[in-house]
């Protein structure tokens, strides 16, 4: 009798484990917030990219990020008409082997790529203006190397690591000092190993400008998080914890399954807001053929505490989001069933 108490006692501390962990994630705060809508006008049509992941305004041109091909970096003009490739696939000393992670802007406007033990910058201006020396390549040090990197920003010869084990989710080191290393996940799932691995799958992180805060959300799930540096030490700022981390577990890895609530298809950051682009489609849709709703036609707004501010819904389904400098307008690369789209939406 007594055996038995035990195992329904265990059974029922488990259950409870597993429903609080639901329990955490709402997305009531986003349903409940005034939708306000407004129509997008329409840049250029079936624009070149193969699957576009990451758009920028530069000046007068856009850059395109694309993951369907060997044309990694596309530049457009503002017509969205096709410029040319700033950056390939491939060995040639202007050329990235493997852009493992989107790429970031540095503060005077150039274009950082990271690939392996290199970071790659290009200046647009000069790559448009055909100089020869529009790219360099930056060396990391092998002691910033040394640590588990899923990708790395430099800024003033601080390196901004974000990590993909159990010890090191994030961490701030110089060639020959470390800062700060990070470990703290949030529990959004039982198993601490899969819990870190939900965090670096197709997760994105972006930083300020001023690189004092940043932000990271889920894919698999919608968990949105800001994090803030305070004396050379990460701080966690806020939690959002919006749709639960169900995922498809591969053994090695995790992924999204059936029943994955997709998060954060692309995040993109000012000084004074956060644009998210929260998906919320289920994984049995995105296998339907054709892809029942494979994207969201609605931007959330946040500032950097975590506030839901503003909530816009258009009429498109958005892959990827910039916004200029005044944040007037946004930017999107809009997808349609042949292709995808430059548009564009005012913000005011």
């Amino acid at each position: 009798m007594s055996k038995n108490i035990l195992i329904i006692i265990g059974l029922f501390i488990l259950s409870a484990c597993s429903n609080n962990l639901t329990d955490k994630f709402s997305s009531d705060f986003i349903d409940e917030t005034e939708v306000c809508f407004t129509p997008s006008e329409l840049i250029k049509s079936d624009i070149l990219c193969r699957y576009p992941i990451r758009l920028e305004i530069l000046d007068s041109v856009f850059v395109v990020q694309d993951l369907g091909g060997s044309e990694y970096l596309q530049v457009y003009d503002r017509f969205g008409e096709y410029i040319d490739c700033l950056a390939k696939k491939g060995d040639a000393p202007m050329e990235i082997p493997n852009l493992t992670d989107l790429f970031t802007i540095t503060s005077d406007r150039k274009i950082r790529a990271y690939s392996a033990t290199k970071i790659m910058e290009y200046d647009v201006n000069r790559f448009l203006k055909k100089q020869s020396d529009y790219y360099q390549s930056i060396q990391i040090p092998q002691s910033v190397y040394q640590y588990p990197i899923h990708s790395v920003l430099e800024r003033s010869g601080i390196f901004y690591l974000v990590g993909f084990t159990n010890d090191m989710r994030f961490a701030l080191v110089s060639p020959d000092s470390l800062y700060d290393v990070y470990k703290d996940y949030p529990q959004v799932v039982e198993d601490k190993e899969r819990n870190a691995r939900v965090f670096t799958y197709a997760c994105k992180t972006k930083y300020r400008p001023d690189h004092k805060y940043w932000v990271q959300g889920t894919y698999i799930g919608g968990t949105l998080e800001i994090f803030k540096i305070e004396e050379s030490c990460i701080q966690s700022v806020k939690q959002l914890f919006i749709y639960p981390s169900l995922f498809q577990d591969t053994g090695s890895s995790v992924t999204w399954g059936d029943n994955t609530t997709i998060g954060f298809d692309d995040i993109y950051v000012t000084q004074k807001h956060i644009y998210a682009l929260l998906s919320g489609t289920k994984g049995s849709d995105l296998k339907q053929s054709p892809p029942k709703h494979p994207f969201t036609d609605t931007i959330l707004i946040f500032d950097w505490e975590g506030n839901l501010i503003k909530k816009i819904k258009t009429d498109c389904m958005i892959m990827t989001i910039a916004v200029d400098s005044f944040e007037q307008n946004a930017y999107l690369v809009s997808f349609n069933e042949d292709g995808y789209d430059l548009r564009k939406i005012y913000l005011e």
